[in-house]
């Protein structure tokens, strides 16, 4: 297997991110069709001339129900696919040949170590896509050690004990997401 690092999760973590975020539509969409086909039965035949009149759409039952079987549809396969694309996404990262493209120097910032990735990279998409599965917010606070798409800081005045630090947050990040596969049979 070739080795997988931050740059080849970018593609996984914006298709997870994109996935997720037309699911998120697609569930609004279908509760306000479902909140009008409860609705439907308490309006008559006024409220259908009324809404005519007045320039706004009157949604038959019938059109209702399509509309609404349309979107659950669009749900089960999105949520098949932000299913997939978090599964590979943990994978990989989780995966022995995972590498992080780190510079071996770091710089200082004040208290911290600060290790930037190799050729000024950023890795936002994939950041975001742990940080929106770990529910936390980027850059990922995980006390002393600070994940960013820029690189990574460390609250440590020792190089090998910050390198320490990032090589055990790293190792605890891949179980914890490990968990999340195993812990959801389905996202939603």
């Amino acid at each position: 297997m070739a080795t997988m690092d931050l740059a080849d999760l970018q593609p996984i973590a914006s298709d997870f991110l994109e996935s997720e975020s037309r699911l998120l539509q697609i569930e609004v969409e279908l509760q306000h069709v479902e909140r009008e086909l409860r609705e439907q039965p308490k309006r008559d035949k006024r409220d259908e001339k009324f809404s005519k009149l007045i320039g706004l759409e009157w949604k038959a039952p019938s059109d209702l129900m399509r509309k609404r079987s349309e979107l659950i549809s669009k749900k089960e396969v999105l949520t098949k696919l932000v299913r997939e694309t978090m599964e590979k996404l943990i994978e990989e990262f989780s995966s022995p040949e995972f590498t992080m493209p780190l510079d071996r120097q770091p710089s200082r910032d004040g208290e911290f170590l600060v290790f930037s990735y190799r050729g000024g990279a950023s890795y936002p998409r994939a950041w975001e896509a742990f940080g929106n599965l770990l529910g936390l917010e980027v850059p990922l606070m995980l006390d002393p050690v600070t994940i960013g798409a820029d690189g990574i800081r460390v609250k440590e005045d020792d190089e090998y004990l910050a390198k320490e630090m990032i090589v055990d947050t790293i190792m605890k990040l891949q179980k914890t997401l490990e968990m999340k596969i195993e812990k959801q049979p389905s996202r939603r």
